[in-house]
């Protein structure tokens, strides 16, 4: 509930209003200052490995050979003989309070200058948005010289059933975050890219196009969300066989 209007307020009231931690500093309430929807968190040292397969299938009576080749990290109950395991491990995203009203009765918080406690009487403490499970982030090739075929996406996986099933290129509703902005990675490099969840997504860096997000289920790691964009080339390799990639989650 916001603070009270009259009577005496102490700095402990204002704090648990916003749900920030001790010492206690003004600045920490200055308008921009603090929990926003505009927070990000990053979680550093993801695992990066590589993984290539051979699978060969046979259309009418030609056997045809395609090459698959990943890399990024994922557990290891999602492997395929077509898209192996890259890196058996998972991540967690923290806890986030986003939503803030960080405006007051009397206005934004000054940054100098006199300062009343109406500033601080928000109407909204926000929520806290729970962590979710990372599965896994896969970049996947496949090519059939023989055919003429080739092909390259960008996987993520989340832990449970996030929004809507069977979403196609639309803003995606259920997830956790906004935008996932990863670093440049690998050699040939997959570039700097920001994958847009939730929002319109624009065509940047290693990425075209959104093109599902699915409920998936495994017998190891229960309910999951898969989501699939269109990478821009087929041609990224990570040039180690492992390394640490920087990611950034926004709220």
């Amino acid at each position: 509930m916001a603070i009270s209007s009259s009577g005496s307020i102490s700095a402990l009231q204002i704090q648990a209003e916003f749900g920030l931690s001790s010492p206690i500093s003004l600045n920490e309430y200055y308008s921009g200052r603090g929990f926003s929807n505009t927070t990000s968190f990053v979680i550093p040292n993801a695992l990066v490995n590589g993984a290539s397969a051979s699978v060969t299938s046979t259309i009418g009576k030609t056997q045809h050979t395609s090459a698959n080749n990943n890399f990024g990290f994922k557990h290891s109950s999602l492997a395929t003989s077509s898209r192996p395991t890259v890196g058996q491990t998972s991540l967690s995203t923290p806890n986030v309070r986003s939503g803030v009203d960080l405006t007051g009765n009397a206005g934004a918080i000054p940054a100098s200058g006199a300062i009343s406690f109406d500033h601080f009487r928000g109407t909204s403490i926000g929520s806290v948005n729970s962590g979710v499970a990372v599965w896994g982030i896969e970049y996947h090739t496949s090519t059939t010289a023989s055919l003429g075929i080739s092909s390259a996406n960008w996987y993520f996986y989340f832990q449970g059933h996030l929004g809507t099933n069977n979403q196609g290129n639309v803003s995606w509703d259920g997830m956790p975050f906004s935008s996932i902005v990863t670093t440049a990675i690998g050699s040939p490099a997959a570039p700097a890219t920001t994958f847009t969840f939730s929002g319109t997504h624009s065509t940047n860096g290693a990425v075209t196009a959104k093109v599902t997000k699915t409920h998936l289920s495994n017998s190891t790691i229960g309910n999951y969300t898969q989501c699939q964009f269109t990478a821009a080339s087929t041609s990224y390799r990570h040039s180690t066989s492992n390394g640490t990639w920087h990611l950034t989650f926004n709220i």
